[in-house]
């Protein structure tokens, strides 16, 4: 009697050896290749997700450059930087008007502040309760003004948020003008 268990157990484990060890590998084999299907479609995904993430920030920081270049060819923006320009004293200008235009602007963009940097004086700024222009920005905005070409700046100060600016440079038919910092 104990023999015969012995035979059971020795046939029970040779079915499986024999039955069990293929289909145990068939079954391996047959999710090996979705496993790699579904790696294969989630890089993809990620890839895709990626790209259309580029291309955001692509469209964003082409609409935030489109923006300065718009501000800075502004009439109101000409205007006041070619009076700084010509005169000290800008009690003539009505810089109400132009500080609207700048809280229209800072408010479509989204900018915590926008400015306007005449060659001579200083700045006309507009930004939102607290915040202001930083003197790297506005170091920024004489650089491009002197240099009279656009420029993108993207700081990160420990303990802060990472910020960009956007400069463009005013221009009139004398030359520069001005910078307009967004």
């Amino acid at each position: 009697l104990s023999r015969c268990r012995g035979v059971g157990f020795g046939l029970a484990a040779l079915a499986f050896f024999a039955v069990g060890w293929p289909l145990l590998g068939l079954l391996v084999l047959t999710t090996e290749v979705p496993r790699q299907d579904t790696i294969r479609l989630w890089q993809d995904r990620l890839a895709t997700m990626a790209e259309e993430r580029r291309a955001g920030i692509d469209r964003w920081l082409s609409d935030m450059v489109s923006e300065a270049n718009a501000l800075a060819a502004f009439p109101s923006v000409t205007a006041f930087c070619r009076q700084a320009k010509a005169e000290a004293d800008r009690g003539s200008y009505d810089l109400a008007h132009l500080q609207q235009v700048l809280n229209g602007s800072r408010a479509i963009s989204q900018a915590l502040a926008i400015g306007v940097l005449p060659s001579t004086g200083p700045p006309l700024v507009a930004a939102v309760p607290g915040q202001t222009l930083t003197e790297s920005e506005l170091a920024d905005a004489r650089r491009c003004r002197d240099a009279g070409s656009c420029d993108i700046e993207i700081r990160a100060l420990p303990g802060e948020s990472p910020a960009l600016s956007v400069v463009a440079p005013v221009t009139a038919p004398e030359g520069t003008i001005g910078a307009v910092v967004l």
